[in-house]
């Protein structure tokens, strides 16, 4: 019996699996029809107690909810929390006559719209998640980037001191999807509180914005681009290629080899030649 057979007759849900859309570190992906709309189908994966990360915290605190109202999340139409089944309609993206500028106008904007989402007190921080890693890697404990992204965030949290918003924290651009003047975000497993420049560092990176584009996204969220907020977003961007890496260290110590090599030394070499640039 499949995964997904286990979940029709464990919850008694009754939908048509049209394909396998992702196989996810924290969750399966597919894609169904459900109530007969075409419908998107996560089911998550139960986590090993010893080595535990922070993950779907949307699914709590009314956050969902806030982001269906903002429609900035597809219209759920089930969960289960018991059996880790979460069913949204299908987002159907249309952005081919979007100009880019466009659309990095209304990606801020949106953005702004979901660090406006207040959960409550008892939602896990990136420092947190952060921590939650450095607990699995103890065995890890004297690699020179385990030290290192640990030394950037406390040297970011001396300085910084901003105000801790709901953030995404894996906001490439795959997770972002446009329909004219529509936008919502998908796959929150590893949202908290964190800095907003988490998410706008992330979207500089995944779109490679540059000078103009990175005022129309910083203009459209809603505050002043000056030189402090440039070196915000240049110290994220270090963070979370970090992060990227000591998230795949964590991965593959969980299950060996389901991050590739090549992901891992890549991410290395950038990090060695940071200081090159």
């Amino acid at each position: 019996m499949t995964e997904i057979d286990e979940v029709l007759k464990s919850s008694k849900v009754k939908f048509v699996i049209l394909n396998k859309v992702r196989s996810g570190i924290t969750a399966n992906t597919y894609l169904a029809k459900y109530k007969k709309d075409k419908s998107i189908i996560k089911v998550f994966k139960k986590q090993n107690q010893k080595n535990k990360l922070i993950t779907n915290q949307f699914l709590i605190n009314s956050i969902q909810d806030q982001m269906v109202v903002k429609k900035l999340f597809p219209e759920v139409t089930y969960y289960n929390k018991k059996e880790g089944v979460l069913i949204y309609k299908y987002f159907e993206e249309n952005n081919l006559k979007l100009r880019r500028n466009k659309l990095i106008e209304l990606i801020g904007i949106s953005l702004s719209n979901l660090h406006s989402i207040k959960p409550n007190k008892n939602i896990k921080t990136f420092e947190d998640q952060l921590s939650a890693y450095n607990k699995i890697l103890i065995s890890n404990k004297k690699n020179k980037y385990v030290e290192e992204i640990n030394y950037l965030f406390k040297k970011i949290e001396l300085y910084e001191k901003g105000e801790k918003i709901f953030s995404h924290n894996d906001l490439n651009a795959t997770n972002i999807l446009c329909s004219g003047k529509d936008m919502c975000f998908i796959d929150f497993e590893y949202s908290g509180m964190n800095s907003r420049f988490c998410d706008i560092s992330r979207i500089v990176e995944s779109f490679n914005l540059k000078g103009q584009e990175i005022n129309i996204l910083i203009r459209s969220y809603g505050i002043k681009n000056d030189s402090k907020v440039i070196d915000n977003i240049n110290d994220w961007r270090l963070m979370n290629s970090y992060l990227d890496l000591i998230w795949a260290y964590v991965i593959n110590k969980i299950h060996k080899g389901s991050i590739k090599e090549d992901f891992i030394s890549n991410l290395e070499l950038k990090l060695d030649n940071k200081g090159n640039k």
